[in-house]
């Protein structure tokens, strides 16, 4: 008498389907994960724009002005300039981008209130703090505010939060 050799195990088809299920849930988790990292440098962002303008108006109260000088970029040696104007009163370094790239970047810009006609110089010298490179527009602070100077080539929106103040 033949005995019936009984094979067990999983079908091609079963192990399609398991296989499958698994890239789906994979594929769910990076897209989570990425859209977490582009949240946590957008907070950082946040926080950097909090700190260096809590440092200027500090410098304001103790010089009476803004500091001037022209533009700083957080992606050359120029924001080391302005870093250590700035340390007595952030204790450290300026921050800078986390990707601190072409597209991503901070720029301050202080100057006399009549430089490029965005003013009549009645309202004192100012400074624009501009944060290039947000990566959800949702993220943008509601306290950055909208600020224009045609003359200048300048204006808000995109993906980008811009800060200002006249000294007056």
């Amino acid at each position: 008498m033949w005995a019936k050799n009984k094979h067990s195990g999983f079908t091609i088809v079963e192990l399609l389907i398991v296989i499958v299920v698994i890239a789906i849930l994979a594929a769910i988790t990076i897209i989570a994960y990425n859209s977490i990292q582009i949240r946590a440098r957008d907070n950082i962002r946040n926080s950097a724009s909090t700190n260096i303008r809590k440092a200027l108006e500090l410098y304001k109260a103790d010089k009476g002005t803004y500091p001037l000088g022209g533009y700083f970029e957080s992606t050359n040696s120029t924001w080391t300039t302005l870093s250590n104007t700035l340390r007595p009163y952030t204790g450290g370094d300026l921050p800078k981008d986390p990707v601190n790239d072409a597209n991503h970047f901070f720029r301050y810009l202080g100057t006399s209130g009549t430089s490029y006609q965005c003013s009549d110089g009645s309202k004192g010298d100012f400074y624009v703090l501009w944060f290039i490179g947000y990566e959800q527009s949702g993220n943008i602070p509601i306290s950055s505010q909208s600020f224009s100077c045609p003359q200048a080539g300048w204006s808000s929106g995109g993906i980008y939060a811009v800060w200002q103040a006249w000294q007056h």
